[in-house]
């Protein structure tokens, strides 16, 4: 008969291990941004660049 119990723990086990993985690098990637230097970052809007309109021919 399958070990069920012991196959989810082995499971339980390795998914709990990538969680907490990921969280460990989702905070070493805030704290470098968070220790950054600013960056000049600007937004761009395209329509009102835009001097010709598309033809409707």
């Amino acid at each position: 008969m399958t070990d069920y119990q012991s196959m989810y723990k082995v499971l339980f086990q390795k998914v709990t291990g990538v969680i907490e993985e990921l969280q460990n690098v989702q905070r070493q990637t805030e704290e470098m941004c968070i220790s950054s230097e600013p960056t000049d970052i600007r937004n761009i809007d395209i329509d009102k660049t835009k001097d010709e309109k598309p033809d409707m021919e």
